[in-house]
């Protein structure tokens, strides 16, 4: 009963805030451009980037191997601060279009509507469509991971109910306030999350069981476990592509007050992130001397099984911030592919007012569509890992968009049909080596770009030499 009252508190809170910053129209739903302070992009990109998956992740390289989890979590701090750096390209790109009057006065600037404004339909629609079944297939991941952290607090509810109830309160708050309901949950978020990681590294030496010489040998060789080591060097190779490839993303960049701002922003949140998730392999560390792969182990045995109710509720927000941590992501996500969808069809001219009732209906069908797949596959982790790899295959047509001013239609859809093509045969004919099927599929991507580029340009060079 304790932990029902805790997590509908934290709802209730959240609904409270979006409704007193509730949008009036689309472009303050998607995100107003250079009207994002520094410390609120931080708050966000923090609290994101912990519920991104990384939070149990990075538990779990604790429990399996130091050193490798300390590798990814420098890989992944390294792409933040990567991003920071683009990040002025990125606005300026967007910043120049509205400037040449590519889009209107009272356009929403945006990297989404920057694209597909250069692109015909049937190019960005093929890669929209591709960014919405990852998106939707993301937002089932995190829909399962509230619904397992509230049956871990022990709140006998239905699993799929749970998914339901979780899902529907995220779609109130978004529907409510879009990006603003975002920054505001996004603050509770971040405090509550990195409550349970001071608690954390409390309770890591707070028995004095912990000690680093408990851990094997092998914990701190790098190459102990094959395994591991593929799964290091996959996420390596494909962090940073995603990152550059997220909608979120583009969201918050173009939203940063300047330049400046979200340079640094990014820049900040990438060096504090390498503390938070050395905080998380500890977490994982201790697990490992334990003998126990939950990834509650430490809140469980030093707080919730000493018993008292103070300790009860104590355990109760510890694992509230895991769940806003989560639930964190899946707003973020919500509203960041219902804004690109909507950013998109208003480029092609089929939506032109400014109401935020076919936003919010975008964002009631995703979680819809995310709801029926989270019940029917509970175990979609897997393949919304699948799905960010694949997403890379999209990056030369993104990246060919951004570098040119006129980019070619026909060589970003062959790029990305080709790109797409040659993954589906990858892990169709060669399902043992089907982690290749992303590498090969952008490989592919980025040579059939190049190829039909230089073909119709030589082509348009004849004719005019012709002519």
């Amino acid at each position: 009963m304790i932990y029902t009252i805790i997590i509908v508190l934290f709802f209730v809170v959240f609904l409270i805030r979006a409704f007193s910053a509730r949008s009036s129209n689309t472009t303050l739903h998607e995100g107003e451009a250079n009207s994002v302070n520094f410390w609120e992009l931080v708050a966000t990109l923090l609290a994101t980037a912990i519920g991104g998956g990384f939070i149990f992740g990075l538990i779990k390289f604790g429990q399996l191997s130091g050193i490798i989890g300390l590798l990814l979590a420098i890989v992944y701090c390294f792409s933040f601060i990567a991003l920071g750096m683009l990040a002025p390209v990125i606005r300026k790109a967007c910043i120049e279009m509205k400037t040449n009057k590519l889009i209107g006065p009272k356009d929403n600037i945006s990297l989404t509507l920057f694209i597909a404004k250069k692109y015909n339909k049937f190019t960005w629609g093929l890669i929209t469509l591709s960014y919405g079944i990852i998106y939707i297939g993301f937002l089932s991941a995190q829909y399962v991971a509230i619904a397992h952290i509230i049956r871990g607090m022990g709140v006998n509810i239905p699993f799929n109910l749970l998914i339901i109830l979780s899902a529907s309160l995220i779609f109130m708050y978004i529907a409510l306030a879009g990006f603003k309901a975002v920054l505001k949950s996004d603050i509770i978020q971040l405090v509550t999350t990195l409550f349970i990681f001071l608690v954390g590294v409390f309770l890591v030496f707070f028995d004095g069981s912990f000690s680093f010489n408990k851990l094997p040998p092998s914990y701190w060789d790098p190459f102990a476990s094959p395994q591991i080591v593929s799964t290091f060097i996959w996420l390596a190779i494909f962090i940073f592509p995603s990152l550059l490839l997220r909608l979120d993303h583009w969201q918050r960049i173009i939203t940063a007050k300047d330049d400046k701002t979200a340079s640094a922003a990014y820049i900040t949140s990438g060096i504090i992130l390498t503390f938070i998730f050395i905080t998380l392999l500890l977490i994982g560390a201790a697990g490992k001397i334990a003998g126990d792969t939950s990834p509650f182990f430490l809140y469980k045995k030093h707080i919730l099984n000493q018993g008292g109710f103070l300790r009860e509720i104590g355990y109760g927000l510890a694992l509230s911030g895991f769940l806003c941590a989560v639930i964190s992501s899946a707003d973020t996500i919500l509203n960041a592919g219902s804004s690109s969808i909507i950013q998109s069809l208003q480029a092609w001219g089929f939506i032109r007012t400014k109401s935020i009732y076919p936003i919010v209906l975008v964002s009631l069908i995703m979680t819809i569509f995310s709801i029926y797949l989270a019940i029917v596959e509970p175990n979609i982790v897997p393949l919304i890992t699948e799905g960010f790899k694949i997403m890379t295959i999209l990056l030369p047509a993104i990246i060919s968009a951004i570098i040119y001013k006129k980019p070619n239609d026909v060589s970003a859809t062959s790029s990305v049909l080709a790109g797409l093509i040659s993954y589906v045969l990858i892990r169709v004919l060669c399902s043992e080596q089907g982690q290749w099927g992303y590498i090969i599929g952008f490989t592919v991507s980025v040579l059939v770009l190049l190829s039909v580029n230089k073909i119709i340009n030589r082509i348009q060079y004849d004719e005019v030499t012709q002519k």
